[in-house]
């Protein structure tokens, strides 16, 4: 049976399906050449953190990602099991803190070779027929913010203050937008794809809602005990006008505020992936690379390690999440920061979203990440705040990070 060569397509006749996936790799390479899909689950692993108990959440990646492929998002606040924290804050959305599924079957798209390959572990596979449809263009309304502008301002303020006092060198500071929604919710994720296409991309049906995550930041991926986690740090807005676009590109290149933002969580990443790997082996094999995406420039660095035999997929979470990227360094004390100043929890946003199966595993940074339910949704936004950030600018710049996303919702900032 042939299958369209647009796992998007495919993905059209199971988007409705509660626990249907969709991981898709929307700029492909031969580094990030394949994308998959995944329906019906036959486990379900779920709910808040302060009603899971963490040894069952690491067994249940450990035990079914032997046998099974097991997808989804690790939220935020699964923080509470790596770090002694503060208690977490208010929580705005009904979506679990944790959602992860473990599916029997699952197809893969090879973007390079233009090929499927369909596993299944104990039952013929049923290949989903693809069907085109208009789409209904939703609509949106802007909500607002969790947070005023002169509060964000006041935060980051605070923020350096921390960073002068040398208790920190970089805090990923973050505020709320929230939004109305009416329409399908796989056509925004369409537009959004249209809009600003990603590496990692992810569309999840939780059943009383979608989480849509249009994020360009790699946390981990894990084949033949590699591990790669590439850090994005320093942020441009793009120019339609050629020669200014160009002029920001060497900016952001040449800029030694993100640089050093930018290398600051490079020297976390490797600690952290000092912790699980071979001796001598943890590298930068490309530093400070600029990355053009539709409406940003981002700087983005590449740190990689070869884990030692035998190490479990528990370790290997636990030394490293969350991201170093949307907390800051030193990683313990950013977090107890991020704690007192932000108003809500972060839920999906700044976890990381993607699948364990069989040794390998791929997770992103769930940046540029909407949660949808009920007609309401709302995006996280946010920045690197170090010793020399313009509290105006790091403002500025949370709002450009949300423009794509926006976009698609039809909404202007």
């Amino acid at each position: 049976m042939r299958i369209e060569a647009d796992p998007s397509a495919v993905f059209s006749a199971l988007c409705h399906e509660p626990g249907a996936i969709l991981l898709e790799s929307q700029r492909p390479s031969f580094a990030d050449r394949y994308s998959f899909i995944a329906w019906e689950p036959k486990k379900v692993f779920s709910g808040d953190i302060a009603n899971l108990d963490k040894d069952d959440f690491f067994a249940f990646i450990s035990s079914h990602s032997k046998d099974y492929f097991v997808a989804g998002y690790i939220g935020y606040e699964a923080c509470q099991w790596i770090e002694d924290l503060p208690r977490p804050c208010s929580k705005d959305r009904p979506h679990p803190d944790i959602y992860l599924a473990a599916y029997s079957r699952f197809l893969v798209f090879d973007h390079i070779q233009k090929t499927w390959f369909c596993w299944h572990r104990d039952m013929p596979l049923f290949l989903p027929k693809s069907h085109k449809k208009k789409w209904r263009r939703g609509s949106s309304k802007m909500i607002g913010f969790n947070q005023c502008k002169a509060t964000y301002l006041q935060n980051v303020g605070y923020v350096l203050d921390h960073i002068r006092a040398g208790d920190v060198y970089q805090i990923n500071y973050t505020q709320r937008v929230y939004f109305t929604y009416a329409g399908d919710f796989f056509d925004l994720y369409l537009r959004l794809k249209e809009i600003q296409p990603v590496s990692y991309a992810a569309f999840m049906n939780l059943g009383k809602g979608v989480v849509i995550s249009g994020s360009p930041e790699l946390f981990l991926r894990l084949r033949q005990n590699i591990i790669l986690s590439k850090p994005m740090k320093g942020t441009r807005k793009r120019s339609q006008q050629v020669r200014i676009d160009g002029r920001l590109r060497r900016e952001l290149k040449e800029s030694e505020k993100d640089r050093a933002e930018n290398i600051m969580i490079v020297d976390l990443m490797r600690n952290d992936l000092g912790r699980f790997c071979v001796y001598g082996s943890v590298e930068v094999p490309r530093l400070y690379v600029v990355e053009a995406y539709e409406t940003v420039y981002q700087m983005v660095s590449y740190v990689s390690g070869r884990v030692r035999s035998n190490t479990p997929i528990a370790e290997i979470i636990r030394a490293t999440f969350p991201p170093g990227s949307i907390t800051g360094a030193p990683k313990k004390r950013a977090m107890e920061i991020i704690y007192q100043l932000e108003p809500h929890q972060r839920g999906v946003y700044c976890g990381a979203i993607g699948y364990f199966f069989q040794g390998k595993m791929v997770l992103n940074v769930a940046i540029r990440t909407l949660e949808l339910w009920d007609g309401q949704g709302v995006l996280g936004v946010g920045g690197g705040i170090v010793a020399d950030s313009d509290p105006e600018l790091e403002y500025e710049e949370s709002i450009i990070k949300a423009k794509a996303s926006m976009m698609a919702l039809g909404i202007e900032l």
